[in-house]
């Protein structure tokens, strides 16, 4: 399988400077520093080879997603065991606030030891990028848990690679 990934994390603002010391023309100031926009491949560094788009469904406002067997929108099983994982990005339809953090029994935390995001409801995103992360080892580190207050659902999509 050949996999290609843009990754994007990004927030570009503008304020006004009401000063009539200001000479700009339009006495604007841009803010961009630290923005991301990165093309990943199989000779990217890092690299990828793989990825999955996930519907996360909670039960009773909990779910558990195994990295090592993920149910991929195609209708086939993906596994991210041995891998690193190298950007993920969550979308949060429900009205609740969807939490992800590392999993209770062979969590996996892509960098240090904890894991927690909330993703905000109502449209919220969040996106993450790794460019060194630790790897996936399946039955020890391997699990992701989400909480919410019902039957939320959250979109999830990553790529891994070596």
């Amino acid at each position: 399988m050949s996999v290609t990934a843009t990754v994007k994390a990004a927030l570009d603002w503008k304020d006004v400077s009401a000063s009539t010391y200001v000479s700009s023309g339009d006495a604007s100031r841009s803010w961009n520093g630290g923005d991301l926009s990165s093309s990943l491949n199989a000779t990217s560094t890092p690299a990828i080879d793989g990825g999955a788009t996930v519907l996360v469904m909670l039960a009773a406002g909990v779910a558990t997603k195994d990295l090592t067997s993920l149910a991929h929108q195609d209708g086939d099983t993906r596994t991210a065991a041995g891998k690193k994982l190298r950007a993920i990005h969550f979308y949060n339809p429900s009205t609740a606030v969807i939490t992800v953090t590392k999993g209770a029994s062979n969590g996996h935390s892509p960098v240090g030891t904890t894991f927690t995001l909330p993703v905000a409801p109502n449209g919220g995103r969040a996106s993450l990028y790794y460019p060194d992360a630790v790897a996936i080892t399946n039955s020890s580190n391997d699990t992701f848990d989400f909480a919410g207050t019902g039957t939320d659902s959250l979109l999830m999509k990553l790529v891994w690679g070596p």
